[in-house]
């Protein structure tokens, strides 16, 4: 619906519908404007499920969540991390605020884990291993600029492995002969 050279999109069917203005004309880039309209219209949804404190959606991407092997999707906001799943009519909903988080880094080969003082009075560390990421690497840089940005504090561990080099360790031969 258009009025007025701005564009409406609607996600609520009750009495106040929540508003998504875009621009038309303002010489931006339409690929651009898409993309803000997806992440606003992203943004609303997630904030109907995990509320306000997750803050706009920078991110969001398919992923497992191994301690239940459910697959969903990991929301990365300017204030907190969520994972939502709902297979089979069985939802989890999980959300960490970057507050109680103390340490991201890599996990195997596409996979996060996230440290996080939880339990009780938040004394007791906890984690949670996020697989399959199509784009780690992104995420985790994500991940340490908007936790700085939430807390000032620099919690996520970047080991960038350079493409050229090999994964595996050297092996040495187990060959006993010795050369004269």
């Amino acid at each position: 619906k258009a009025e007025g050279g701005k564009q409406h999109l609607y996600l609520n069917n009750n009495s106040s519908p929540t508003s998504i203005f875009q621009s038309i004309g303002s010489g931006g880039n339409n690929s651009t404007n898409a993309n803000l309209i997806k992440n606003q219209y992203t943004t609303e949804i997630v904030k109907s499920l995990f509320g306000p404190v997750v803050g706009q959606i920078q991110y969001h991407c398919p992923c497992h969540h191994p301690s239940r092997h459910l697959s969903g999707k990991l929301y990365i906001g300017t204030h907190a991390l969520a994972f939502y799943s709902n297979l089979f009519g069985i939802e989890r909903k999980v959300l960490l605020d970057y507050s109680s988080v103390s340490a991201v880094q890599e996990y195997r080969t596409t996979s996060i884990v996230v440290f996080f003082a939880g339990g009780e009075q938040q004394q007791q560390q906890q984690e949670f291993k996020f697989r399959a990421l199509p784009n780690r690497c992104e995420v985790l840089i994500l991940l340490k600029q908007l936790i700085y940005n939430a807390t000032g504090r620099d919690c996520v561990m970047l080991i960038l492995a350079d493409a050229t080099q090999d994964s595996q360790p050297e092996r040495k031969s187990t060959d006993s002969s010795t050369e004269i």
